[in-house]
């Protein structure tokens, strides 16, 4: 569980898992890889987009979670987080469709090897509380792909999608509760 940066520390761990391991091949700089929007990739040769947050409301009821005595929080909200991964290469017209065909194989490949992200592997409040994260391939249709690449205005380019969850992000509810003790009863005979 985390705080509100917990989406954000989701996205550093991704993109720092990726730099790790497309550099220096087939990436030469971990600068080129990094977050961004498909209509505004900047220098960057591999880009990642959160593109959509859902609440995992199957993930069943938590409860609240008593923070020291006399504190209790609301119980955090589990999310789903969807993300674009594209590739724009800076190389020549020539060979420009293989260096992406290489690059998306290689960054396919180290996010199937790391399908389960634990805490070895974590960004910042993930690691601080031991979470785990869980990588998988969506399989959308070209028609799908198609219509979120144009909410950016952008033609479509070779691209994969992926879901991260479970991300639990931790309510800022806190509640005093006061520990039951005193008990009376009062017997009556009849």
């Amino acid at each position: 569980m985390g705080n509100y940066t917990v989406i954000a520390d989701t996205s550093r761990t991704i993109i720092e898992l990726l730099r790790n391991n497309l550099t220096p091949e087939p990436i030469p700089k971990m600068e080129l890889i990094g977050l961004c929007p498909p209509n505004e990739t900047g220098n960057y040769v591999l880009g990642l987009y959160l593109y959509n947050i859902e609440e995992n409301k199957n993930m069943g009821t938590l409860s609240k979670t008593n923070i020291r005595p006399g504190l209790r929080q609301d119980p955090p909200t589990p999310l789903t987080l969807y993300y674009l991964l594209a590739v724009y290469s800076k190389a020549d017209i020539a060979t420009r469709v293989i260096d992406e065909q290489r690059i998306m194989g290689k960054a396919i490949q180290v996010l199937k090897d790391n399908t389960g992200l634990s805490q070895d592997s974590l960004y910042c409040t993930l690691r601080e509380n031991n979470e785990t994260l869980e990588i998988t391939a969506l399989n959308l249709s070209l028609d799908e792909k198609i219509k979120i690449w144009s909410l950016f205005n952008q033609p479509y380019r070779l691209s994969m999608f992926y879901a991260v969850k479970p991300v639990y992000l931790d309510s800022g509810k806190i509640e005093k509760n006061q520990r039951v003790v005193d008990v009376s009863f009062k017997l009556e005979e009849r």
